[in-house]
C-alpha cells in the first residue's frame, strides 16, 4: 500500500501514513501521522511505538495531538483543528480521558500549568498554534 499502515481509530480501523520519521520532542516520541483522504481523520486511539501521535491537516500542518500512556491507551487530546464548544478554530483546547473511548473531560483551553506542561511541545510542533484565544500566538 505504498507506506500506508492501518491504525485503530476512534471509529473504524483507518488508513495513516507516517510523515517522516518520529520525533523527540522534550523527551515525547512522536510520531506524525497524515490521514487517507478517503479514511477517517480520527486520530488512532492506541499507541504501541510512540508516546504521542500529532496529525497534519490536508495542507500538511500538525493540527493535533493525542498523548498515551504507559500502556498505550490516549491521556489527552490537544487540538487547533476545529471549533469545539466554546474553544475557537487555530486555538489549542484539550481533552483528557478516563479509558479508551470515554473523555472525561469537556473540550476547554488550555491553563496556566498545561500551557507550562504542553506549550513547547506544541511550539515545536506547530509554531502558529495559538495557546490562547486573544492574545496573538499565546
Amino acid at each position: 500500500m505504498g507506506g500506508w499502515k492501518y491504525y485503530y481509530g476512534i471509529d473504524t480501523t483507518s488508513l495513516w501514513h507516517q510523515v517522516g520519521r518520529s520525533v523527540a520532542v522534550d523527551g515525547i516520541s512522536v510520531k506524525v501521522l497524515e490521514p487517507n483522504k478517503a479514511g477517517s481523520h480520527s486520530i488512532p486511539m492506541f499507541a504501541n511505538t510512540s508516546e504521542a501521535y500529532a496529525r497534519t491537516d490536508q495542507s500538511g500542518r500538525i493540527v493535533q495531538l493525542r498523548l498515551f500512556n504507559h500502556n498505550g491507551t490516549p491521556s489527552v487530546d490537544l487540538d487547533w483543528s476545529h471549533k469545539h464548544g466554546d474553544c475557537r478554530k487555530g486555538v489549542v483546547h484539550i481533552q483528557s480521558y478516563d479509558h479508551v473511548h470515554s473523555r472525561a473531560s469537556s473540550a476547554r483551553y488550555l491553563n496556566r500549568e498545561e500551557i507550562k506542561l504542553y506549550g513547547g511541545l506544541i511550539r515545536r510542533l506547530d509554531p502558529a498554534a495559538k495557546l490562547l484565544p486573544g492574545r496573538g500566538k499565546g
